[in-house]
């Protein structure tokens, strides 16, 4: 029997929270001239945002940091 479980206790998960304009805020970011990076990562995040519409706090985090980029 394999006691891993009992040395490597799981994360508890983020908390899930809801993108406050989320449609407007995508369509802005992805406007944007973003390194391909940069736009990879915005592309991630807007398709896990259309499938359930909720992201982790660090995700909104930088949903906010990638919008400021001018």
């Amino acid at each position: 029997m394999s006691y891993w479980h009992q040395m490597y206790p799981r994360r508890q998960k983020a908390e899930r929270l809801v993108v406050e304009n989320g449609e407007a805020r995508f369509e802005s970011m992805m406007a944007k001239k973003l390194s391909e990076r940069d736009r990879k990562f915005a592309e991630s995040l807007k398709k896990q945002f259309e499938d359930g519409g909720k992201l982790s706090p660090k995700q909104i985090e930088c949903v906010e940091l990638v919008s400021t980029i001018v």
